[in-house]
Parts: C-alpha cells; sequence; structure tokens
C-alpha cells in the first residue's frame, strides 16, 4: 500500500511538472571583468568593462524551482599601467571574448513579482585574445601595438556563478527581469606559449613563465525577458 501511494505521488509530480511552462528569451548586458593574476602583468590587474548578449532556456523542475540554460557571448579582460618595456612605461591590456554556457539552477518565489537566486557551473569557449600595449618613448613618441595571444590561451575555461534577480510576470505571455552575478573561473585561464609582436620594425617575442597564472572573474548586470515556448 506505502509503495502504490509512493507511485501516485511520483505520477503526479510527474504531471505537474510535465505541465509547467518552459519560457525562452534574450538577455543583455555589462559585465565588470577583473582577475586573479600573478606573473603576467608583474602588477595590479585592474578590471575593464565588457558586453553581454545572449539567449535564454527557462525550464522548470517544480512550482519555485527550475534550470537555466543561457548560451551568451561575454567579453572579458583587465589592463595593468605602468609596466616597463625597455625602458619605456607602457600600458598592456588583455583583452578575451567568448562563447559562454552557464547550465544554473534557479529559485524563485512569489507569484507575479518574483525574486530569485541563482548558482551553477559555466563553459567557456574561448574566441579571441588579445594582447595591447601603449608605449612611449623619446623616439618614435606613442606607440599602440596589438598582437594575438591565442597560442597563450586555453580553449576552454569552467568557472562558477552566483547571484539573484528580479522578474516581473506583465501578463500571460511577457516576464521582465533583471538580476546581477558574480562569475569567478576555476582553471587557469593561461597555458605555455609565446608571442610575436613587430615594434618599429623590429619584432619582439614574447612568452610566460611557468608559474603564470590569469583567473577571469567578473559581476554582472543584466537585464531581459522571456516568453512562453
Amino acid at each position: 500500500m506505502k509503495s502504490i501511494g509512493s507511485c501516485v505521488a511520483a505520477i503526479l509530480l510527474l504531471v505537474d511538472v510535465s505541465q509547467a511552462q518552459v519560457h525562452i528569451g534574450l538577455s543583455g548586458g555589462v559585465n565588470f571583468s577583473g582577475a586573479d593574476q600573478s606573473s603576467f602583468y608583474y602588477s595590479r590587474a585592474f578590471s575593464t568593462t565588457g558586453y553581454d548578449i545572449g539567449g535564454i532556456l527557462d525550464c522548470p523542475i517544480t512550482e519555485h524551482l527550475s534550470f537555466l540554460i543561457e548560451p551568451t557571448y561575454v567579453e572579458k579582460g583587465t589592463y595593468a599601467q605602468p609596466i616597463s618595456f625597455r625602458g619605456n612605461v607602457s600600458k598592456l591590456s588583455f583583452d578575451l571574448s567568448y562563447f559562454q554556457m552557464p547550465v544554473l539552477l534557479k529559485f524563485s518565489a512569489g507569484k507575479d513579482l518574483k525574486p530569485y537566486l541563482l548558482l551553477g557551473p559555466s563553459l567557456g569557449i574561448n574566441l579571441s585574445s588579445n594582447v595591447g600595449a601603449e608605449i612611449s618613448g623619446p623616439w618614435f613618441g606613442q606607440l599602440e601595438v596589438m598582437a594575438s595571444a591565442g597560442n597563450m590561451v586555453r580553449d576552454v575555461e569552467c568557472s562558477i556563478e552566483f547571484g539573484g534577480g528580479l522578474s516581473y510576470q506583465v501578463d500571460e505571455i511577457l516576464t521582465l527581469f533583471a538580476e546581477a552575478r558574480y562569475a569567478r573561473a576555476i582553471n587557469n585561464t593561461l597555458k605555455q606559449g609565446r608571442l610575436s609582436v613587430s615594434v618599429t620594425n623590429e619584432m619582439v617575442e614574447a612568452g610566460l613563465p611557468n608559474n603564470a597564472v590569469y583567473r577571469n572573474k567578473g559581476f554582472i548586470v543584466m537585464a531581459g525577458f522571456t516568453l512562453p515556448l
């Protein structure tokens, strides 16, 4: 009798989940990007501001619990200054872009106006990696150079994201939301490699020390909308 009751409860739960509405939508926002680094700049890493834009798939599990899949384009990076480069003071920047795929658990409360919490892993695929330098000197004035750093950046980045937000169901179709979350990479962004830069018609090669560490982190503020599928 007890097993029959358990089976009935499980069936009712499945029916409830199957009747729950899956939502899709779009989001966009700003990423205040930073990094934990050592032996990369040999100086403090300052944060930069990038953009993120992507889609949303909100799949309910229960009335107040769902999971989000959010394929997103994200810009990251940092810069440091001053840095000594062949006797000249320069600014060095590290600009990255990723195709990010967060898979987050979402716990919400309320009816039309719902506060919610988010937590989960995120997988990032590196799309571009560039190092730029602003160099000043008595012989060539102010000079800006840019080089691809793809040989020194790992293709995949794993991170953890957590945060919260507020959604408002405008009507039976449209739901608006705004949220903030913190993301932190688990693995080292860097790998052993070299880059070549042309400076005043002279090729300069640079590499990384074996102990170089660079882990992206950032505070993301975003807003968007969802619609029932």
